[in-house]
């Protein structure tokens, strides 16, 4: 993948820092993969398209005013360390917190983060253990369906907070089984998938926060 697909996919040009940390951090997940397993082992050949760009292309839909975003269940860093770098490179300052529960991946995430330079707190513990964040933004990314998945992002998303989850063919089937505690803000088709799309949630008006 080049450079100007990838911006494409982010909807900002990315400078030659920003692609040289990509570059780094996808680099280091194919080394670390054999021994963690932090992605499939049969999307390495495709880790740009299938996961990198796949996470790059929240970028775009990140609130303007967003001050804080939530990772939750970041395994191999996707999406949360790919934002991380991107709201680097185009300066935007937000709080970055990382939730993920196995203590080997917990550990490339920090590896990850002090070796590229970039910003964010990682929680070695599972989301429902980690006090609620009331971030702006919760993110989640191949974590568990919407049903399961919902419960928790509230848990951590502030009061007026949206949640961004990609999800693949069957998020119309998910959006169905899934709870009343929010509404959906927007489905927004994938740029990497064609049967694929971002769910994009807010609380409902009875949804507790917290």
């Amino acid at each position: 993948m080049t450079p100007e697909i990838l911006s494409g996919t982010v909807g900002a040009s990315l400078n030659e820092q920003a692609i040289s940390r990509l570059s780094g951090f996808a680099q280091m997940v194919t080394r670390w993969n054999p021994r963690i397993n932090l992605i499939s082992p049969g999307t390495v050949p495709d880790i740009w398209t299938r996961h990198v760009a796949d996470s790059a292309q929240l970028y775009r839909l990140l609130p303007d005013r967003a001050a804080s975003l939530v990772d939750l269940g970041s395994g191999g860093g996707f999406p949360g360390i790919v934002l991380a770098i991107l709201l680097a490179a185009t300066g935007r300052p937000m709080k970055i917190d990382l939730i993920e529960s196995d203590r080997r991946k917990a550990a490339f995430l920090s590896s990850a983060l002090r070796e590229l330079d970039v910003s964010a707190t990682v929680h070695p513990r599972r989301a429902e253990e980690v006090p609620p964040l009331a971030a702006a933004v919760v993110t989640a990314r191949a974590l568990a369906p919407l049903e399961r998945l919902v419960p928790l992002a509230l848990r951590h998303l502030d009061h007026d907070g949206v949640g961004i989850f990609p999800k693949g063919r069957q998020h119309m089937a998910e959006l169905a089984l899934a709870s009343d505690q929010f509404r959906v803000r927007d489905i927004v088709p994938s740029l990497t998938d064609a049967e694929s799309a971002t769910i994009m949630i807010e609380r409902s008006d009875h949804a507790a926060v917290g």
